[in-house]
């Protein structure tokens, strides 16, 4: 999926999938972020997918800021521009087999939910204008 934001004349992309194993059994970490504006943080209301048979149980998540896409980078686009706050809510998220559920499905507060932000940096950003940000998103979990 790609993530688009506006403000004014400056645009700015991201997109955001991945996918984690652990104790062998894979589960999906996915996140959609509405527009991002400069120096606003937005919530990343991530979904959880949990394609085995049994209750997954999520011990950790973690967000980072990938890579830049080429186009950008070579005007100076990096990955520094852009900043994430790590999710802050209860541990283990609780998953029955074959679901597929949001933070604020979960319960979560929003408030805890991971965030994306471009902050206004001493630097020049307008080389970012129109970039595609890749979010990386990681996890740990086990099923019972």
């Amino acid at each position: 999926f790609q993530v688009d934001g506006r403000s004014g004349s400056v645009t700015y992309s991201a997109n955001a999938s991945i996918t984690v194993v652990s104790a062998q059994m894979p589960f999906r970490i996915a996140g959609d972020v509405q527009g991002l504006v400069l120096d606003a943080a937005k919530a990343i209301n991530l979904q959880i997918t949990n394609p085995n048979g049994k209750t997954l149980y999520v011990e950790t998540i973690g967000v980072g800021v990938g890579v830049v896409d080429q186009e950008h980078l070579n005007k100076g686009c990096t990955s520094e521009n852009f900043s994430v706050v790590q999710y802050s809510g209860p541990l283990p998220l609780v998953l029955g087999g074959n679901q597929s559920k949001t933070l604020a499905q979960l319960g979560v507060k929003h408030a805890e939910f991971p965030s994306v932000n471009m902050p206004n940096r001493d630097w020049d950003q307008t080389s970012c204008i129109g970039a595609t940000v890749t979010l990386q998103y990681a996890g740990t979990g086990h099923v019972e």
